[in-house]
């Protein structure tokens, strides 16, 4: 137990590094309101409620998010924090990635996970600063073992203060 309360200290950690994550002059804020979904392994309905930073570790971005889910017939709440990697192409953005998760449940208590996440960012085509995400992440939690899970949702960006379009 005590390495997972270790764990514990290192995700916070990890999160809050995510949110306080020195800007660039190239950064932008994001932000996934609602954001659905579905684990597969275990079966699960989630929704997702994050943030995060464009650019943040160099050309990675860096995300922060609040979780609630249900799985297994208990009510859970997570926080993660992940660090992504951008790959553009013409028509999206491929980004592959990874963090740590933590998430408690007042029936089995507190569990700590390794995440990996391959997703798509997909411009709206009317709107400049919103996008649809779709992404799978592969997760190995310490108590309940690997999972997988399917995210969909929009993406917002947000300009920093002083920063125009016209700029880079």
């Amino acid at each position: 137990m005590r390495g997972v309360k270790g764990l514990s200290v290192a995700a916070v950690v990890t999160l809050a590094l995510a949110l306080v994550a020195p800007g660039y002059a190239q950064s932008r804020y994001f932000g996934e309101l609602l954001l659905g979904e579905i684990g597969l392994s275990p079966l699960s309905l989630n929704v997702q409620l994050a943030g995060g930073q464009t650019d943040a570790l160099g050309p990675m971005s860096v995300r922060g998010a609040v979780i609630f889910s249900t799985v297994n017939g208990g009510v859970y709440a997570s926080v993660q924090a992940e660090a992504l990697y951008p790959v553009p192409t013409d028509v999206f953005t491929l980004y592959v990635g990874g963090g740590m998760g933590v998430r408690y449940s007042s029936g089995s208590g507190a569990d700590v996970a390794a995440l990996g996440t391959l997703g798509f960012d997909w411009p709206s085509g009317t709107q400049q600063d919103l996008s649809i995400l779709s992404e799978v992440v592969f997760g190995y939690w310490l108590n309940s073992g690997p999972g997988v899970s399917v995210r969909v949702g929009p993406r917002l960006y947000f300009d920093l203060p002083g920063r125009t379009k016209e700029s880079p």
